[in-house]
């Protein structure tokens, strides 16, 4: 492995002498800390509890008040929030105690960074960017051998892309931080008596501005000696060198010699502090000695501006402001390459080790995994392209499509092929999986290394995203936006082509990266689809786990994930435009701690949140899509949270009640009544009245719907938000620009929020059950969610609930008149009128009878909108629809009349066969001498063949097939399409039904289906985790697809079946009885007499509709046999 090593698990800057250096902090540490355990609790209320637990200790353990205040310092970084928040309180509190060391900011940042694991270190390092300065030299751990210590993470979260200047003062320079925050609305700490103010240095990269503030800055705490700034001046832009009047003045060489190894050209401003005359003389003669030693030099004179709320000393550091950012951003032009190379050298041994270890990775991997060809991933190829046709499928409206267009029949017909192509590269073995999976297969083998080896992976993968995201758009090909999402994709549809013990060696790797609190894709957002197999069996290591699940939808921009980073501390990524793509989740783990406080109910372990894709995105800008998703969440979730960003937004109202009357569609396969919470954020106005008049809105619709009762809403499901951050404005004079702050109302309203959802979450779980909660079952039933919405477009096609029910209306109109105008009996005549004619002669017949019918229904349906005054949108749905059923019932009359004159020819053979045979006997008894039995038999048989071989020709076989299944595959809402496989897999089975000529081809295929069942376990679908205890009277009942005597069998053990009663059942076997019988599903479940059922059924009808002259493509029949197929289905889950 070219990765990580053991030995750089820990952070580099450990040292054995340091006391403070004995923990191990990882990702799940941050992901664990603090949540659900400060929800009714301020920043200074979490304080006053360290320092009275700190108090009240016998022996007081310095040592655990400083790692108790980590856990609150990590809570507030994934919040984004400014750590002093918390560290003012907690610093006034431990002053007041006496003998007690000093403490600070910087010091506790240390501390946490030190027991950091390095990639830690480096998500840690990027929080403290949002909101807070972030080390880059900190005191050194070893007094000996080094002056200071570089903070290696700071790395990667350097800004290139802005001037950085150095702040430091020359001789003693009081007030130089506060002037700095001032300057650049930063925050620096101000200097306190500690080593951690002794030539160290914070860097401030101003992404806490909404608006990017023009040039960042970097304050030096303490006197900065000489050669400390000719090893770090490269790193930067410019300079802004503080130095006292007097001081200057006095001292001028001094101050002479710290500018000149400064790097030209460079931005170097001398700020000569607290100046009364700026023409005194001896300032004059020290600043012409600067300009000759240091030509680039600026002067810039400043008074005495502690007071900085004066309206003289604003003007004046407005002014200095200006300044500063007009010329220094002259010197932005950064060399990357430059200073990665002065970073190198600021390293020590350790840190250059590491660096190195991971460039070697990184470059060992760039060719394949971040710099990929399509080649690569030949698995993944075939499966997004088998999407692509399939979203290509699914977007022809049903209504307007030609279903006997060879465009659709081509679709179709590769669909199948690639479908068939990915199953048998699948089948081939590791080999065929593509070098892609080969090396990322590689990167998770060892244990040790597989989250590290990921973590890197990730950051340059984003890394490469984020230098072409302008490039990229919904055309781009997978292999040039590569992302860690894409590679677990490709290893999950490779995992098919593994050996177990590979297979599972993955399984366990996506487990310790979801446990590890990494957020994991639910449905991919790229082709809309669930690795439902592979994450169930991941689920399967969270054994006697519960779920309680918790989803959040909102519009674009809404402050979806930034709310759910409030509420849980989810790592979802927060930014302008599409952030979340799909559906997501990450699991937020009960902790015992919090269960000891009451504030979690003991009756599951993990909140899994789900965070979807924006709706109403400028990006993708798809409704449908939009629908699904809603659906999906209500129908997967316990408690669904809609976020409304400002104003009540009437749109997503309209979709959501629309959605919610699509769980009535759905039956079973969700979630029973969800709960479902509203919050409204961003209001300046937090009246409740908003909330008041929303609730009466939907619940009037859902009561006049009759929709009450399928979501838990109520009044107090509605909640108001105030913004989350306060806005500055900042002058910049390069453009508008506005430093955010978190809102302390907005932080203590969510945590309230966060309170009241957990709290319910108790007797939500409860109402729903188990079923739900149990992780396997979850993924299990989501999946299927998935499937049905994608399989039924009429879900999610309406704009509101009004659309459909006034297709519905319209929808049973249509069919009332297609029971009388377009009758069997109109058929039967239409075909005993035209099916002596030729085909063309039939097709234009049916043509012209289609049109006349056509137009007298179309009259009809004109009337009943005008009537129903429906929306344009179902107007042309149901022309649309009507004009396919009328034309789709034409070609099944068409084709029945064509094979109606097929048979007619049949059997006109057989009649001009009997003449023929008749003549021929006649003319051989006719002479006067006998032909042999032999050249009798000959020449009738070669008359037979003539005659077959002639139909033949004329009768295509293949054609009337695909007409046939066309047929039965493309007519939606005339059958149940549910029952039905896909067009493509049954086209595959085109040479095979060729073959077929009478009602005994089957009993073959019964024959075939049993044979192939006979290896299924049809127990499995059905299986739970839960153990029920069986009693004897189920064993009494009359099964039909079940062996009752095999089932006895098993409950009393093999005793006579006569001597069976309830007190004879084998000890434990009640409880196990399940089990036993999942083991012993080749006795217990009749799967022949299942087909056997069905071919019987399916005789009857066939002989039932022959016998009553009607043909074998009647829409009836096809109707009849699906019906029966379903029924059986049912049936037998049902008893199973």
């Amino acid at each position: 492995n070219q990765g990580t090593t053991a030995s750089n698990l820990t952070n580099e800057t450990t040292d054995d002498d340091d006391d403070f250096a004995i923990f191990q902090f990882s990702l799940k540490d941050l992901v664990n800390a603090g949540e659900l355990q400060y929800t009714d609790k301020k920043m200074k209320d979490i304080a006053n509890d360290l320092m009275k637990k700190f108090k009240g200790e016998f022996n007081r353990s310095f040592q655990l008040l400083i790692f108790g205040a980590i856990q609150p310092m990590m809570y507030l970084l994934k919040r984004e929030q400014n750590l002093s928040d918390f560290l003012e309180p907690l610093k006034s509190l431990f002053s007041k105690e006496s003998n007690n060391p000093c403490i600070s900011q910087r010091w506790l940042i240390d501390v946490m960074m030190i027991n950091s694991n390095r990639f830690l270190c480096r998500r840690l390092t990027f929080l403290l960017s949002k909101r807070n300065p972030v080390p880059m030299i900190q005191p050194s751990t070893n007094t000996i051998n080094k002056k200071y210590r570089f903070v290696s993470s700071i790395i990667h979260v350097w800004d290139f892309s802005r001037p950085i200047l150095l702040s430091f003062g020359v001789g003693k320079c009081k007030g130089k931080t506060p002037l700095v925050n001032a300057l650049f609305e930063t925050n620096f700490e101000q200097s306190m008596n500690s080593k951690y103010f002794r030539e160290t240095i914070d860097v401030d990269f101003g992404y806490h501005f909404v608006e990017r503030r023009s040039v960042n800055v970097a304050d030096v705490h303490g006197d900065l000696s000489i050669e400390t700034l000719k090893r770090i001046c490269q790193l930067f832009n410019g300079f802004l060198v503080h130095v006292q009047s007097t001081y200057l003045t006095s001292n001028t060489s001094d101050v002479i010699q710290f500018l000149r190894p400064l790097s030209h050209p460079s931005y170097i401003l001398l700020l000569i502090r607290d100046l009364d005359d700026e023409d005194d003389e001896e300032i004059q003669t020290a600043i012409t000695s600067i300009r000759s030693a240091c030509s680039n030099c600026q002067i810039f004179f400043l008074p005495n501006v502690a007071d900085k709320n004066t309206y003289v000393n604003k003007e004046k550091i407005e002014q200095l402001r200006e300044q500063i950012f007009l010329d220094a951003v002259k010197f932005s032009h950064s060399n990357e390459q430059n200073i990665q190379k002065h970073f190198e050298q600021l390293m020590d041994t350790d840190q250059c080790r590491n660096a190195e270890q991971d460039k070697v990775f990184i470059d060992s991997i760039r060719p394949i995994l971040i710099h990929g060809k399509e080649d690569d991933y030949p698995l993944y190829s075939l499966f997004t392209r088998m999407c692509d046709i399939r979203h290509k499928l699914a977007k022809m409206d049903p209504y307007n499509a030609d279903f006997q267009d060879t465009k659709l029949y081509a679709l179709h017909s590769e669909l199948f092929q690639i479908s068939e192509e990915l199953e048998k590269q699948q089948r081939a073995g590791f080999q065929a999986t593509g070098q892609a999976f080969q090396r990322f297969f590689q990167l998770i083998q060892n244990k040790e290394d597989q989250l590290n080896n990921l973590n890197l992976l990730s950051i340059e993968l984003k890394h490469e995203r984020d230098k072409k995201i302008s490039s990229v758009d919904s055309t781009t090909s997978f292999y040039q936006q590569l992302s860690l999402e894409i590679h677990w994709r490709n290893a999950m549809i490779s995992s098919k082509s593994i050996s177990e013990p590979e297979r599972r060696i993955l399984i366990d790797a996506y487990h310790n990266y979801i446990d590890e609190g990494n957020p994991f894709e639910i449905v991919d957002g790229d082709n809309f689809e669930i690795q439902g197999e592979f994450l169930t069996e991941v689920m399967h290591l969270f054994h006697k786990k519960k779920f309680f699940v918790m989803s959040i939808i909102g519009p674009q921009n809404s402050g979806k994930s930034t709310l759910l980073n409030f509420l849980f501390g989810t790592l979802f990524e927060v930014r302008e435009g599409r952030c979340t793509r799909g559906v997501y989740g990450t699991l937020v783990k009960i902790r015992s701690e919090a269960v000891t406080h009451d504030l979690i109910p003991p009756d599951y372990d993990y909140i899994l949140l789900i965070d979807t894709e924006d709706l109403f995105s400028i990006e993708k800008s798809d409704e449908q899509y939009d629908k699904r998703l809603i659906l999906f969440c209500l129908a997967i979730s316990h408690l669904v949270i809609v976020n409304i960003s400002g104003e009540i937004h009437y749109t997503l109202i309209q979709m959501l009640i629309l959605c919610i009357q699509s769980l009535n569609y759905l039956g079973e396969t969700r979630v029973t009544r969800p709960t479902v919470h509203f919050v409204l954020n961003e209001k300046a106005d937090l009246n409740k009245a908003i909330c008041e008049k929303l609730f009466r809105i939907l619940r009037d619709i859902l009561i006049a719907n009759g929709l009450n009762n399928l979501i838990d809403l109520g009044p107090n499901n509605f909640h108001v938000l105030s913004t989350a951050f306060n806005r500055k404005p900042f002058l910049d004079p390069h453009g508008e620009c506005a430093a955010i702050s978190t809102d302390i109302n907005f932080v203590t309203d969510v945590q309230k929020l966060c309170k009241l959802f957990v709290d319910s979450s108790f007797q939500i779980i409860r109402d729903t059950g188990d079923r739900f909660s149990i992780p396997t079952k979850w993924i299990e039933f989501a999946n299927s969610v998935l499937q049905i919405i994608k399989k039924y477009p009429d879900l999610t096609y309406f704009k509101d609930i009004f659309e459909r029910e006034q297709n519905n209306k319209i929808r049973q109109d249509i069919r009332n008149d297609f029971e009388q105008i377009l009758s069997p009996t109109q058929a039967q005549l239409l075909i005993d009128r035209e099916k002596h004619n030729s085909i063309s002669h039939i097709q234009d017949s049916f043509q012209i009878e289609q049109e006349k019918i056509l137009n007298e229904l179309e009259s009809k349906l004109e009337q009943k909108i005008v009537k129903y005054a429906v929306s344009e949108n179902v107007r042309q749905r149901s022309f649309r629809f009507m004009r396919v059923q009328v034309a789709s019932r034409f070609r099944s009359w068409e084709v029945s009349a064509i094979m109606a004159g097929e048979q007619d020819k049949l059997n006109k053979m057989v009649d001009d066969s009997d003449a023929e045979l008749r003549q021929l006997a006649y003319d051989t008894t006719g002479k006067t001498y006998f032909t042999d039995k032999a050249s009798a038999m000959e020449k009738f048989e070669m008359m037979w063949k003539n005659q077959f071989s002639c139909v033949q020709v004329k009768f295509d076989s293949e054609t009337q097939w695909k007409q046939s299944i066309d047929l039965v595959c493309q007519l939606y809402d005339v059958l149940d399409q549910y029952a039905l496989p896909s067009l493509d897999n049954v086209l595959a089975y085109l040479p095979f039904l060729m073959t077929l000529d009478n009602l005994d081809q089957l009993s073959k295929i019964s024959t075939e289906c049993i044979s192939k069942a006979s290896n299924i376990n049809p127990l499995v679908p059905h299986s739970t985790n839960t153990v029920y205890t069986i009693c004897f009277s189920d064993l009494q009942k009359p099964y039909t697809f079940l062996n009752n005597d095999a089932l006895l069998a098993i409950y009393c053990g093999d005793k006579n079946s006569r001597t069976r009663t309830r007190s004879t059942c084998r000890l434990g076997v009640r409880e196990d009885f399940s089990q036993e019988m999942n083991s012993n599903w080749r006795t217990t479940v009749r799967v022949s007499h299942c087909f056997e059922l069905l071919i019987g059924r399916i005789k009857e009808i066939y002989q039932l509709k022959i016998s009553d002259d009607e043909f074998s493509t009647e829409i009836i029949l096809l109707q009849d046999i699906l019906g029966t197929v379903d029924k059986l289905i049912q049936d037998v889950n049902q008893e199973l």
